[in-house]
């Protein structure tokens, strides 16, 4: 059977192409597998274009593929997307030991909690063996195995009933020697996936090295005969060497499945309504979800009550090849998950999304934030990570992170100022101080020993060039930058290189935190 879900790689970016548009790309040449070029889009194999002069041009699969159970390798015209959706997590301990979990959303899985006895199941040495039980609690979003250190290329869960054992689903991993990891979350990267220079990443391998040119690694931990690496990209190394691919597999040439190293990484994000994160998923205020999709990948989406009204399958389809905004409604109030993936048969990212009405019923979740007295100073407990903004008039003069569940002391605020804390773009608690009378007078016989207006004349002074070269030289941890505010588009007027630089960072969403602390200072009048 032929291919038609091809893509070709072309100004670091993968783009859909047929047959015929890629024989002209060749000048009707032949392309390898090896030379990849062409990658298949269900299965993530590179693929062979085949042209010939009394025959059309056509792509095919190499014989010596790992994974041979690409949709297109069969007789069927159609395919389905997979309807049950898992997560394979890495969880590093304090001890140098590593375990693996299986995350089960229930919002994907809402038939699991009428089963009774549920275990894990995975083949080794040619024997299926029971890894662990599976407890479902109804009242949390998602159900975690631990998978202790056994690595195996599928889980299966069964029910086990007094007399047999049902299977309920496979959970494949592929056979690999190495298995990536996100360092962020330690949710696995789909095999054959995108890796982001810019971030970090887990490698578990049974190699006792892990050296690349341009990779930075550090050994986080042994156990049960596996290593596990912290790995990043040496930026510095320079694009003409860092290399566009990871190979991670000792396999023949035309048989790889390698990691594309590309900032056009597949992920979904949620633009509106107001919405903040939390370790279950992603908590959000309203009815309608705008999702944003970025880089190739393959989407499905599933409603804990397993309808799928709004978005069929030729819509999904559709929304593989290019980043697009779409919208969801989820049909019930107990969430949805949506999945995604470059590889259709190795769909394992997910995002969950669940309503704030319904997040709130939970145990000791409340949106709302009240100060408490403690040695005559007022404090507050974030249930959730937050954001303090503190504003002076209708002007916000700092911004700091909240960490959740630890006690933070509200500063003393001055007469006509305010605080503002936010879970998300959700205002969750807010205080002003009011100006009396005799303050309003004394505050008009006496300027203002900070005036705002004359920070603003500095920041027109900065130099364009200067500035630049500070940003850049800022190295470490990074923190997520998505938007440029219209005051630091202001300030930045004078920058017009710093301006284009930061809107860069934007559109990659990623900026060190030093750069990011820089920024804010400008914003603040203090730099």
């Amino acid at each position: 059977m032929s291919l038609n879900h091809v893509s070709y790689w072309e100004n670091g970016n993968w783009h859909h192409i047929t047959a015929k548009e890629a024989s002209k790309k060749s000048h009707n040449n032949t392309i390898r597998a090896n030379e990849k070029e062409l990658l298949c889009d269900l299965c993530n194999h590179f693929v062979t274009l085949s042209v010939g002069k009394t025959i059309d041009p056509y792509f095919k699969h190499s014989k010596g593929d790992i994974d041979k159970n690409c949709p297109e390798r069969s007789k069927q015209a159609l395919f389905t997307l997979p309807t049950h959706f898992a997560g394979l997590k890495i969880v590093i301990d304090k001890k140098q030991k590593f375990h693996l979990e299986l995350v089960l959303p229930h919002a994907a899985n809402p038939g699991l909690s009428k089963y009774q006895n549920l275990g894990i199941y995975h083949k080794h040495h040619k024997k299926i063996q029971k890894i662990a039980p599976v407890k479902i609690n109804s009242n949390n979003f998602s159900t975690k195995v631990n998978l202790g250190s056994t690595v195996a290329n599928k889980y299966t869960l069964y029910n086990d009933l007094p007399d047999h054992s049902d299977k309920i689903a496979d959970f494949k991993t592929l056979q690999s020697k190495y298995l990536i990891f996100r360092s962020s979350d330690g949710m696995r990267v789909n095999l054959g996936g995108e890796l982001n220079p810019n971030n970090e990443y887990i490698v578990l391998t049974t190699k006792n090295s892990f050296t690349y040119p341009g990779i930075n690694e550090k050994l986080l931990a042994r156990s049960n005969g596996w290593n596990v690496y912290r790995i990043s990209f040496d930026t510095h190394f320079g694009s003409n060497k860092l290399s566009p691919f990871l190979q991670l597999n000792d396999l023949s040439n035309d048989a790889g499945i390698d990691y594309r190293i590309t900032q056009n990484v597949a992920d979904v994000d949620l633009i509106w309504p107001e919405h903040f994160k939390n370790e279950d998923g992603i908590n959000y205020l309203g009815d309608t979800l705008y999702l944003y999709k970025h880089g190739q990948a393959w989407l499905d989406y599933a409603p804990r009550s397993n309808k799928r009204s709004n978005l069929n399958q030729d819509r999904l389809l559709q929304l593989f090849e290019d980043s697009k905004l779409f919208t969801l409604k989820p049909d019930d109030n107990n969430g949805m998950v949506v999945a995604y993936g470059r590889n259709v048969n190795d769909i394992t990212n997910y995002k969950q999304f669940i309503p704030c009405s319904q997040s709130a019923k939970q145990p000791g979740n409340n949106l709302s934030l009240q100060p408490y007295l403690k040695k005559k100073n007022h404090y507050i407990k974030p249930l959730y990570n937050a954001t303090l903004k503190q504003y002076v008039g209708k002007f916000e003069v700092s911004s700091q992170s909240l960490e959740a569940n630890k006690p933070f002391r509200l500063p003393n605020l001055a007469a006509g100022s305010s605080l503002k804390v936010f879970y998300g773009a959700d205002c969750v608690f807010s205080q002003t101080a009011k100006v009396n009378k005799a303050q309003a007078k004394t505050s008009q016989s006496k300027p203002s020993t900070t005036d705002k207006s004359s920070a603003n004349n500095d920041q027109s002074r900065l130099n364009d060039s200067k500035l630049l070269s500070l940003l850049k030289k800022q190295t470490g941890e990074t923190a997520t930058f998505t938007i440029v505010s219209n005051q630091l588009k202001k300030l930045l007027a004078d920058c017009p290189t710093t301006y284009q630089w930061v809107c860069n960072q934007a559109r990659q969403q990623s900026i060190t935190i030093k750069a990011k602390n820089i920024l804010n200072k400008i914003i603040n009048g203090e730099y």
